[in-house]
């Protein structure tokens, strides 16, 4: 969805660009500035719409927008070093770097390969085992993630500052094992108190398992967090808070007590 919404801007933009320089010829003109005008006049209240309906939207499309600026802006050169590199070394480290590249650029296909490969040449690589079970877990494989995820946390729980444990809870919670998912979860916010992306998913996993008031205690705690957290942060986790929002608005009808039913 969201590299259709990108892929769709960038047309209008083009579209836009070759109307308004008089490049298009004119029945191609006639048919394409109606049409051009009709989504002008209506992008602002769509993006209205689209913050309250799909919040999290907009960080998916930035984040494709940032794989695609990566994938131009790295070309082929690093690629290509780097292949050369794997040809007269063959060593692990530079599989790693080469499938990292991939990643940034969101070719998670290609990327778990080369992690593939460097875990075949380093089986104990903690970095290999990591970045190729977020390739799975990419790709919907989350039991193949959930199992190179347990053992990078068994090794080191708060890698990548938290993160390795925040995708093995989704993992588990993905596959249906939702005590682990939770213990995991509470383990996360225990160390990182408020992280908006581990509050929202605990906050629904716990929705699910017939508790709506821890859910929407963790909720309110999520967007009190991303107020109150410094500017960086408070940008960066916008779309979680904007999630929890609409979460709460949505099963506000549940918040009656049983009683006062």
């Amino acid at each position: 969805m969201a590299r259709f919404v990108l892929i769709a801007v960038v047309v209008l933009i083009v579209l836009w660009l070759l109307v308004a320089a008089g490049a298009l010829p004119d029945p191609v003109a006639r048919l394409v500035e109606p049409i051009v005008g009709v989504a002008s006049s209506l992008a602002i209240p769509g993006l209205i719409i689209t913050a309250y309906v799909a919040p999290g939207l907009f960080h998916e499309v930035a984040a494709d927008a940032r794989h695609l600026w990566h994938r131009l802006r790295t070309r082929g050169h690093d690629i290509e070093e780097l292949e050369r590199k794997i040809v007269h070394l063959d060593r692990p480290y530079h599989m790693q770097q080469l499938g990292m590249i991939y990643a940034n650029q969101g070719r998670t296909a290609k990327a778990q390969k080369w992690f593939e490969r460097a875990l075949e040449k380093d089986p104990d690589s903690i970095d290999a085992k990591y970045h190729l079970g977020l390739c799975r877990l990419a790709h919907k494989d989350p039991a193949a993630a959930a199992q190179l995820l347990e053992q990078v946390y068994a090794q080191k729980p708060d890698y990548d500052y938290g993160m390795a444990n925040l995708r093995l809870a989704q993992a588990q919670q993905f596959i249906g094992n939702d005590s682990r998912a939770a213990e995991l979860y509470k383990k996360l916010l225990q160390f990182y108190p408020g992280h908006p992306e581990g509050s929202y998913h605990y906050g629904l996993l716990l929705a699910g398992d017939h508790s709506p008031d821890e859910a929407r205690k963790l909720m309110r705690d999520l967007i009190f967090t991303v107020r109150h957290s410094p500017g960086f942060h408070r940008r960066r986790n916008r779309h979680w808070a904007l999630k929890a929002r609409w979460w709460l608005l949505r099963h506000r009808d549940s918040q009656a007590s049983p009683a006062a039913q």
